[in-house]
């Protein structure tokens, strides 16, 4: 398994599914990080489809999200720089 994180939802997730695998049922927790919404889902280590895969959510209500731009933890300028001089 590997893990997918989604900052920003605000609005709690009943269940998680990857469509196309028997609706196979995702492990997600939510929480507050650093005082921001996160998502995090337990997903395949392997696509189940590879042109596309699709992870559906059931939510607690109507999908609200933060805008916001947030920086990632440990993540700097100059880092970014250096990853956009690395690929051109």
């Amino acid at each position: 398994m590997a893990r997918l994180s989604c900052m920003g939802s605000r609005i709690g997730v009943r269940k998680a599914v990857v469509l196309g695998e028997k609706n196979a049922p995702l492990q997600f927790k939510q929480s507050k990080a650093d005082s921001h919404d996160a998502l995090r889902l337990e997903v395949p280590s392997s696509a189940p489809n590879p042109d596309v895969s699709v992870i559906a959510l059931d939510l607690e209500g109507t999908p609200s999200v933060n805008t916001e731009l947030v920086q990632q933890a440990g993540w700097n300028r100059d880092a970014q720089l250096r990853a956009r001089q690395a690929t051109g």
